[in-house]
């Protein structure tokens, strides 16, 4: 008589097992890189916000964004002696910088004596931007950031 029973599992269930765990791990790690995505757009936002509220703070105590006009370029280093409120505004300055590094680490930006506008790239849509300007504008643009700006306002 052979009573002796087997526990366990046999190779091919181990495998099976094995193959659903990998489809559902890359399943989840999927919808966490698009969460992460979606997390640096929102960080884009954010810090622009910032932007028109500091643009504005600074036209408030100056008259004007800047004393000379900023041809649409990458947007300039911090400098505190410079002629635009995108250099010589610290928090406007770290604001962009921290929207350039959240997004698709490129900007742009250009002004004039008594307008502005920044797009900066976004993370899920390198071919997009989010862009703001003097008038109240804040939106997505399918533009790249050096496109997405002319006349120092949105496209």
């Amino acid at each position: 008589m052979n009573s002796a029973s087997k526990r366990g599992f046999t190779l091919l269930e181990l495998l099976v097992v094995l193959v659903i765990m990998g489809l559902l791990a890359s399943i989840v790690f999927t919808f966490i890189a698009r969460a992460r995505q979606s997390g640096g757009d929102a960080g884009v936002k954010s810090n622009l916000n910032t932007v028109r509220t500091q643009m504005e703070l600074y036209h408030t105590l100056n008259g004007s964004f800047g004393s000379a006009a900023f041809v649409a370029a990458t947007c300039p280093a911090y400098n505190a002696g410079g002629t635009n409120a995108f250099a010589s505004d610290k928090k406007v300055n770290d604001a962009i910088a921290q929207a350039t590094l959240n997004g698709g680490g490129i900007n742009r930006c250009e002004s004039t004596t008594s307008t502005w506008a920044v797009a900066v790239g976004l993370k899920t849509d390198p071919a997009a931007s989010w862009c703001i300007d003097s008038r109240n504008v804040g939106r997505r643009v399918n533009l790249t950031p050096t496109a997405a700006i002319s006349g120092a306002q949105c496209n």
